[in-house]
């Protein structure tokens, strides 16, 4: 399925996509008729949906904004689960389960997505990296939070190369409340700094980390520590 274009608070209602090729697609109409941004799909829902495509992502978007989902299942992509990038702005993710591949990261969000992202009382089962937040020198992401999560990913022998959170120079996030429960080889979250001059700030606090050093820690972010464990 592919939304493009002008398409505003649609609801989406128990629906399944599956099988073989890719998912849903949304960006802006490639005629933009009313101006910059203007035709771009906004305030979209999606309730109790489930993705179950093995190509190369379940959900991609682009050029988009105040895009929810509530409740769905979202597995078995070979590449991302959901992949965000080209302006894809305020997506909020609720209560949603991501997983069934150990090869994947469940999230990509690239440097050129929006801003603005959330993740709540999410489940990232299976996969290499729950969420990957991506940075160039020039172009970084502002505003991350993911509150109330359960990571279990890799294999439970610790043999697959996983962290639950790659965070490149995110600024303004917030990381509270999540659990991770399985062998992350790299540990739970790693941070790096690649933006020539936005290195990125986090604010940690409740979560239930796994033991294993953080394989990269950037000493150039700032952090604001609450009560991990």
């Amino acid at each position: 399925l592919s939304i493009i274009g002008k398409m505003i608070h649609s609801h989406f209602t128990d629906c399944r996509f599956g099988g073989t090729g890719r998912g849903v697609k949304i960006s802006t109409d490639f005629v933009q008729t009313y101006g910059t941004g203007s035709d771009r799909p906004q305030g979209m829902t999606f309730n109790s949906c489930h993705w179950m495509c093995t190509g190369s992502w379940n959900i991609y978007g682009l050029s988009s904004l105040f895009i929810t989902f509530q409740g769905c299942w979202i597995v078995e992509a070979t590449t991302n689960n959901v992949l965000l990038d080209g302006e894809a702005g305020n997506y909020l993710f609720s209560a949603c389960y991501f997983g069934g591949n150990n090869a994947i990261t469940n999230v990509l969000i690239q440097s050129g997505a929006g801003n603005g992202h959330t993740f709540t009382g999410c489940n990232f089962n299976y996969g290499n990296k729950g969420i990957h937040v991506v940075a160039t020198s020039s172009e970084q992401v502002d505003g991350l939070i993911v509150q109330g999560c359960f990571f279990s990913l890799g294999l439970a022998d610790g043999t697959n190369p996983s962290t639950s959170l790659q965070l490149d120079s995110v600024s303004n996030c917030v990381i509270t409340d999540n659990i991770d429960r399985q062998a992350p080889t790299q540990g739970s979250w790693v941070t790096q700094s690649t933006h020539s001059s936005i290195k990125g700030d986090y604010r940690f606090d409740n979560n239930a980390w796994h033991t294993v050093t953080p394989a990269t820690f950037s000493t150039a972010a700032a952090y604001y520590w609450g009560s991990d464990t």
